[in-house]
């Protein structure tokens, strides 16, 4: 355990000047409040967000792994009148997996079949550049932060302003091995939430040169895939009335696609009533919808994958991308292989539906893999050596953004 204090790097990172500061204790541990703009008053915030998390141990001594909960998160919003409206978003959300293919048939399964633990932020962190409010740390696991959120619009009619949003940013780093899991949760004031895992550290393999250093030298045995498994429940006021759609758009020269004469595309709707899964096609913009209640505006939320690619190996649980199961399943149905409730296991989801109960009327849990595809190169490796231990690979990504629906009055930060 590190008992010094914390120190990260707030520097001028294009002229090479940076300026240590420390990271103090974050104000409340185990849950984490921000209002927008940064800096604002409660009373007087545009937006806000309320997050609680939990930090479970792993399991030794073969696991599973630590787990990062996302325990609830609450995000305030203005009405009409200016009065604050408060949701309820999620209720749960977490990494259940990381499922490691290597190219050369080795598998590994760093969170259900390991103990790995989340490790403590080192000293030198680097945080984002001129942060609007000091970053701090909860018990020296998790850092927080307030980042700049980039360009949210562009007003065409009044000279091209510019709206910039921001963003809370909670990230942890899980031991897995000869790797890092940096898993990141980031939520905007426009009432985005965004997931994301990096695999980082040390590739598992030297790199191999053949005899002409100048030719493809990567070795085969180490290109491997980074598969993560998510699992979320939304809220939304009323879980047990959320409604799970994949939502499609489906060519019209795509054989099959029932469009009239002159159409281009048409939206294709797929409501899960039942447990199910799905394929996500990126030609098709694939997402999954989670609406709540009735009439034509129904609140809800988008799931949009941030992915490269998908995995598909003789994995069962790798042969959809999205899963859709019952919160509160029967804990034994006749003439099924289902025994207990599928609460943390996303490898088991095949399984787990191998008996499909209605959705109707019950709360649903989301799963989904989000996959980075790692080829190693000389940047992976230190200068002039092909040791695993002279480098550092940097940072591969995967994840999802949820994107609200009808939550908002109106387009964030726009004033008229």
């Amino acid at each position: 355990m590190i008992t010094r204090g914390l120190v990260v790097l707030l520097g001028l990172f294009a002229t090479g000047v940076a300026a240590a500061q420390p990271v103090a204790p974050c104000p409340t541990s185990d849950r984490s409040e921000q209002y927008f703009p940064p800096g604002s008053a409660p009373e007087r915030a545009s937006s806000g967000w309320r997050i609680a998390w939990q930090l479970w141990p792993a399991t030794p001594p073969n696991g599973p792994a630590a787990k990062w909960v996302i325990a609830g998160a609450e995000f305030m919003t203005r009405g009409h009148d200016g009065a604050p409206r408060w949701l309820k978003v999620l209720d749960h959300l977490h990494l259940s997996e990381m499922y490691v293919p290597y190219d050369s048939g080795h598998e590994l399964f760093d969170i259900s079949a390991n103990n790995f633990s989340f490790v403590p932020i080192a000293e030198g962190t680097s945080v984002a550049a001129a942060a609007p409010t000091p970053p701090c740390h909860h018990r020296q696991i998790v850092l927080e932060e307030v980042r700049d959120d980039d360009v949210r619009w562009v007003d065409d009619r009044r000279a091209s302003q510019i709206g910039r949003g921001h963003e809370l940013v909670l990230w942890a780093t899980l031991d897995g091995g000869n790797y890092r899991y940096v898993v990141r949760y980031g939520f905007a004031d426009d009432g985005s939430i965004r997931a994301r895992v990096g695999a980082t550290a040390s590739n598992l393999h030297h790199r191999r040169r053949d005899r002409d250093p100048r030719a493809e030298v990567v070795a085969e045995d180490d290109i491997h895939v980074h598969m993560a498994g998510w699992r979320l429940e939304m809220h939304l006021g009323d879980p047990a009335a959320n409604r799970v759609t994949l939502l499609e758009r489906r060519a019209c020269s795509d054989p099959g696609a029932a469009c009239g004469t002159e159409r281009g595309a048409v939206l294709e709707r797929r409501t899960f009533l039942n447990e199910g899964s799905a394929v996500w096609r990126p030609e098709r913009f694939g997402m999954i919808v989670i609406e709540n209640g009735a009439g034509e505006r129904r609140p809800g939320y988008t799931m949009v994958p941030r992915s490269a690619g998908v995995v598909r190996s003789a994995r069962p649980f790798s042969q959809s991308d999205f899963w859709v199961s019952r919160r509160d399943p029967q804990a034994l149905l006749a003439g099924c292989a289902r025994r207990i409730p599928p609460e943390w296991v996303f490898i088991d989801l095949p399984t787990w539906q191998s008996c499909p109960q209605t959705l109707v009327g019950h709360a649903a849990v989301l799963w989904h893999q989000s996959a980075a595809y790692h080829w190693p190169r000389g940047e992976d490796f230190g200068a002039g050596s092909d040791h695993r231990d002279s480098g550092v690979a940097t940072t591969a990504w995967s994840g999802f953004d949820l994107i609200p629906r009808d939550i908002l009055p109106g387009t964030p930060l726009l004033r008229r």
